[in-house]
């Protein structure tokens, strides 16, 4: 019998541009890795807490499967010919799941993904114009 011990997938969708606009998104899915736990489920209750051992399926030694899902969208605020100015929002985790990678590694310990998290952004980018001289 042949056991899958860890299975990752990630799924994105490419990035539309529609006038200057971009949106993109994206899902990262990990079947679960093996742990072994010293104790038993009270115990490690009373070590880590009730949110991360409900994350855990002590019956068969696995991290329950994690899902975050992820999106962008970006827009050119402005474009001349010397200047282009973009802003960009990325979402993270948007289903606010606290995710265990790893629980109880031999070397790394215990291991979760981040939370729910927002960035805004902006780049400039100039450029030069050649103008040719006259003679």
């Amino acid at each position: 019998m042949i056991e899958l011990i860890d299975v990752r997938l990630l799924v994105s969708r490419t990035p539309t541009s529609l006038s200057h606009r971009n949106v993109a998104s994206g899902a990262s899915y990990g079947s679960g890795l093996p742990f072994e736990c010293g104790g038993d489920q009270s115990d490690a209750i009373a070590q880590y807490g009730e949110q991360v051992v409900g994350c855990l399926n002590f019956s068969r030694g696995r991290v329950l499967p994690q899902l975050a899902v992820n999106a962008s969208m970006g827009v050119d605020a402005y474009n001349s010919e010397r200047l282009r100015m973009r802003l960009q929002v990325d979402g993270d985790n948007l289903n606010n799941r606290l995710n265990v990678i790893d629980f109880g590694g031999l070397f790394s310990g215990n291991a979760g993904g981040p939370a729910r998290s927002y960035n805004i952004g902006s780049t400039r980018a100039f450029r030069t114009v050649s103008r040719r001289l006259r003679k």
